[in-house]
């Protein structure tokens, strides 16, 4: 009950080969592809080769770059390490300078303190030496200004008369 109008014969005829490896496939069976296809193109094969070399030198680079970040990281503790021991070594310096200082004024603090003792000590013998000497001389002085009175009119006093 068809025409054989052009519908008709255009839906009789397969489609060209070109058109059906574009055209999806319903059943879900992987589709190979056509072998004409397969082959490699030499602009292309030279192509995937720079795509390769590119990705083989980035890799490399990445490489070197890690490897750099290594050694920087190394030096950097290095300097830490070295900078720590240093530090130390500072402090146990300034601490030895301060501990000879301490000693230094604390022995002097000490010796002017047994200069002190010893010149008290001088000075008292010094004071025992003169009392000794003297001690005769001032006892009879003073014996001598007691029993020998000799009254005598004062020479402020005023005899009213």
């Amino acid at each position: 009950s068809h025409d054989s109008g052009s519908a008709d014969s255009a839906s009789s005829v397969s489609p060209p080969q070109s058109l059906s490896l574009t055209h999806r496939r319903r059943d879900s069976s992987p589709r190979l592809p056509h072998p004409l296809h397969t082959a490699v193109h030499p602009a292309m094969a030279s192509q995937s080769q720079g795509i390769q070399q590119l990705l083989q030198a980035e890799k490399r680079a990445a490489e070197k770059v890690a490897e750099a970040r290594k050694r920087k990281n190394r030096r950097l503790k290095q300097a830490k390490e070295e900078a720590q021991a240093e530090i130390e070594q500072y402090r146990l310096q300034r601490e030895n300078e301060f501990k000879t200082k301490e000693k230094a004024a604390l022995g002097s603090h000490g010796n002017s303190a047994t200069e002190v003792d010893k010149e008290t000590v001088d000075k008292i013998k010094m004071i025992e030496r003169n009392y000794q000497q003297n001690r005769e001389t001032v006892l009879a002085s003073l014996l001598t200004l007691i029993c020998d009175i000799k009254p005598e009119i004062h020479t402020n006093y005023r005899i009213s008369g």
